[in-house]
């Protein structure tokens, strides 16, 4: 990937970003130009909502019909003053009480108290209470037709989801059938409002007082009262409500089925030990585990008991051993000489064992065995022994040293001790230095993150989508990229360095002219001119041995 292209992505990604926040942002707003923020259509029915779906809207209107009486909250149901004047008030999505709370309601009712609810579900024994049987009808369309009043004015309300006109199914009630199953048990049943010939506004006679049910509690919501056909009908409905009346919010009435404890439809209360731990969502995932954990253990511990087989350690490869003691012996004495010595008595312990000749005898008997063993010319091995057993110290250096190593390495390929595909194998292996994986695994996280929370506020219709998930992208090229690229690549005769975004360099070992290490970066000169720097703290823990065993015989001479 070259430096040019990436440019020119760059360039790309930046322009089409910065259309779609020109296009997509508020040029005339109160924000002063910024993104637009759409509005939440997920909340509904919250009486201080400002959403579209939410009920402040008709709240204030319901506030400004009863002058100093504001909207009063009630989250439980205590006996009143028969001189209190109420109007209880309900909507929302599923209307449900326990028995107790609901004859309280309606006593209240009797004695005076107005009840207004309008719901899209209602609890079965307040249902048969109000209907009787199954009395209920459905019209699916994108709109309803609504008349109402003594005039029984028209008026066309549509169902709108995030600016988009969508079909839904609107509850009706047929009024006929449910005067002739309930009336008996009401005063004067009266239709409120109708569609269609049906109705879906409905009043009851309860002793003194009124109860009013409305089955399509949307047309209250703020996108409805903002057209003048749903500010007409909301209006209607808030008249039926008298001006002197405190209005009292049911706000018990929205309470969950597990909150009601069984007895919504007169049933059983659950009183097993099991239900505190089912209403606790970490007790559940607990319970869950736990039984998990016993399967599993179930499972693993009934299969077949495997036979013994006796403990067979390993072969172990001293090779790594071997070259930390060269190391040890050389840092701590300080001299090509020790080297030397290590170098012959590991000599004199492979023929010993290959061969099983002992050179500490009669050198010259020794010598001649060891010829017709190892197939190698008795001259050579004479040569190699009197290099190994040098005693001058001042003629040992590091050029002696490479030169009885070559002889040595010669005399194990031609006697057969270190086979020619292993001498192959190990010249033609491949090192390859990582980067420490902290960095690239971090950016790699933070950019899934990124990306897919960038997707989920374009999916919310958040502007700022926009801006974020290419961000996340391209942290996420960046690591994988960090991942997959190694620093350097050393090979038998070649080393290749490599560029995050760029080309790769290659050169031969032997054009190398100067290994330095200076303040935790090691520098790699060749004759070209090129220098390659690599900080040692970005090498993987895994790689480091590796790299400074590369570039230790380098360190201390110039090639």
């Amino acid at each position: 990937m070259s430096k040019k292209f990436l440019l020119i992505f760059g360039v790309v990604i930046a322009a089409l970003t910065a259309a779609l926040w020109y296009f997509l942002r508020d040029p005339g707003g109160a924000n002063g130009g910024g993104p637009v923020k759409l509005a939440n259509w997920e909340e509904k029915y919250d009486i201080d909502g400002q959403g579209p779906r939410g009920l402040q809207l008709f709240r204030e209107m319901l506030e400004y019909r009863t002058k100093k009486n504001s909207v009063k909250f009630e989250t439980r149901l205590v006996p009143e003053s028969l001189n209190e004047k109420k109007t209880y008030l309900f909507i929302g999505e599923k209307f449900q009480l326990k028995t107790s709370e609901f004859d309280s309601l309606m006593d209240q009712v009797r004695n005076g108290a107005n009840l207004l609810v309008a719901y899209e579900d209602v609890s079965d024994f307040m249902h048969r209470y109000w209907y009787g049987s199954d009395n209920l009808l459905w019209d699916y369309s994108d709109h309803v037709g609504v008349s109402f009043g003594e005039d029984y004015s028209f008026r066309r309300l549509y169902h709108v989801h995030q600016s988009d006109t969508i079909a839904k199914t609107w509850q009706l009630m047929d009024y006929h059938q449910v005067r002739r199953d309930v009336g008996s048990n009401f005063g004067k049943i009266s239709p409120l409002s109708f569609v269609k010939g049906h109705t879906n506004f409905i009043s009851y006679e309860v002793g003194d007082g009124r109860l009013m049910v409305h089955c399509n509690p949307e047309l209250f919501q703020n996108y409805q009262l903002l057209s003048q056909a749903g500010y007409d009908y909301a209006q209607y409905v808030a008249s039926m409500i008298p001006e002197e009346h405190q209005i009292c919010w049911l706000e018990l009435g929205k309470l969950d089925d597990e909150d009601l404890g069984g007895d919504r439809d007169g049933g059983k209360k659950d009183e097993s030990y099991l239900q505190f731990i089912f209403k606790h969502k970490e007790l559940t995932i607990a319970l869950l585990l736990i039984v998990l954990g016993l399967i599993l253990f179930l499972v693993f511990r009934t299969k077949r008991t495997q036979p013994y087989v006796p403990y067979l350690p390993k072969t172990m490869n001293h090779s790594l051993s071997f070259a930390e003691t060269l190391k040890e012996i050389y840092y701590r004495k300080q001299t090509p000489y020790s080297i030397l010595q290590v170098m012959r008595r590991n000599f004199e312990v492979a023929v010993n064992k290959q061969f099983f000749v002992d050179l500490k005898g009669d050198r010259q008997k020794m010598v001649h065995t060891l010829s017709e063993k190892s197939n190698v010319d008795q001259k050579e091995i004479e040569e190699l022994l009197r290099m190994l057993e040098i005693e001058s110290e001042s003629a040992v250096n590091y050029e002696y040293l490479h030169k009885v190593s070559t002889k040595q390495r010669a005399f194990y390929i031609q006697s057969g001790i270190l086979k020619e595909k292993q001498e192959e194998r190990s010249q033609l292996k491949t090192m390859r230095i990582q980067r420490k994986m902290l960095i690239p695994v971090s950016l790699i996280f933070i950019g899934i993150i990124g990306a897919l929370y960038g997707f989920y506020l374009l999916y919310e219709a958040e502007s700022v989508g926009i801006l974020l998930w290419p961000i996340g992208g391209l942290l996420l090229a960046f690591g994988v990229r960090m991942v997959s690229v190694p620093l350097m690549k050393i090979q038998k005769e070649t080393l290749t360095f490599y560029q995050l975004f760029g080309p790769k360099k290659v050169r031969k070992q032997e054009d190398m002219l100067q290994v330095r290490m200076e303040n935790g970066i090691c520098s790699f000169v060749f004759e070209d001119g090129m220098e390659r720097r690599i900080p040692i703290n970005l090498i993987s823990a895994y790689d480091q041995k590796a790299f400074e065993q590369f570039v230790s015989p380098y360190l201390k001479q110039k090639i």
